[in-house]
């Protein structure tokens, strides 16, 4: 055997089958690294996922309420009132459209932080006085 083949241990005289178990070895060795390495990876994924669902729910649930509520009551007010109003009708449209899930989630709408913005306040706030004044309307 050559010294240049790095495996120190191994003297001229050794066998090619202790060569051939030296290079499985390296092998089995390699992809039980790169097992160690992928199941590292996704548990750690998988715990940052669970502590950042975890620290942001309750504000996920709070805003999601808020939305489903307003959207639910303008509904309820187009149902009474919309064949006399045609504003409400076109502002029930308009809200579920403003207020769909992907348009309140969307990442113009919070920081690096995932804290809600200043933006999405003003919409939520926006279609909130709106429903309070047909609300008194009727």
């Amino acid at each position: 055997m050559s010294s240049d083949d790095g495996d120190i241990w191994c003297s001229d005289s050794e066998d090619n089958s202790k060569l051939e178990e030296s290079l499985e070895t390296r092998k089995l060795r390699e992809v039980h690294k790169k097992r160690g390495y992928v199941d590292g990876i996704s548990s750690a994924k998988e715990e940052n996922l669970q502590a950042g669902f975890d620290a942001t729910f309750s504000i996920g649930s709070k805003l999601g309420l808020r939305v489903g509520n307003l959207v639910g009551r303008f509904q309820v007010l187009k149902t009474l009132y919309g064949d006399a109003d045609s504003d409400l009708v076109e502002d029930a449209r308009l809200v579920e459209n403003e207020l769909r899930i992907n348009k309140v989630l969307a990442s113009r709408h919070f920081n690096e932080d995932l804290d809600h913005l200043a933006s999405l306040e003003e919409l939520v706030g926006k279609w909130e006085s709106r429903l309070t004044v047909y609300e008194n309307k009727y």
